[in-house]
């Protein structure tokens, strides 16, 4: 699934539920950084504005979606331009006060269904931290079963994602 399918999933939610919404891709430029790769704003007072972060990997060349491989390390820049990519989305959010999602598509490979899932960013980070606090292992990363046990899966109908509702939901209020 493409970042622009992501979009259109969520923008489908909104004209399927009647709710006052819009999710845009945020282009990445070459020489300009970008913070998240889908921003989804809602008018809404039971749904809530959410970042979200693409991402993907096919489980025939990859079993894991790696911090150390998947991800992008900058060094140059400031504190929102350099780092790792999972720190500066962080301190996106921190600053912006988004809530935000890592979205993985897992691709099984032909004959296997393709599946999405939707991560709370609280858990993304808690998992980065234990993994530079054990000395930055090369294989740590998020499985598929672990995206199944931490993640909100995203239903497929049609060879299309429906996005869950408590993604949007604003689960505070």
């Amino acid at each position: 699934m493409t970042e622009s399918e992501v979009v259109n999933a969520f923008n489908q939610f909104f004209v399927e539920n009647a709710e006052p919404g819009i999710a845009y891709r945020r282009k990445q430029h070459r020489f300009s950084s970008q913070f998240l790769d889908i921003l989804v704003d809602t008018a809404s007072d039971r749904l809530r504005d959410i970042g979200v972060e693409h991402k993907s990997f096919k489980t025939s060349s990859s079993r894991k979606l790696y911090f150390s491989q998947h991800f992008s390390e900058d060094t140059e820049g400031n504190i929102l331009e350099s780092g790792h990519q999972i720190d500066r989305i962080d301190e996106f959010r921190k600053r912006s006060g988004r809530d935000t999602f890592l979205a993985v598509e897992v691709r099984q490979g032909p004959g296997n269904p393709k599946r999405l899932f939707f991560v709370d960013w609280d858990r993304i980070i808690r998992e980065f931290r234990k993994w530079r606090r054990d000395d930055a292992d090369a294989e740590a990363g998020f499985d598929k079963e672990w995206l199944g046990q931490n993640g909100i899966e995203a239903e497929r109908s049609g060879g299309e994602y429906g996005v869950p509702r408590r993604v949007l939901e604003d689960l505070n209020r």
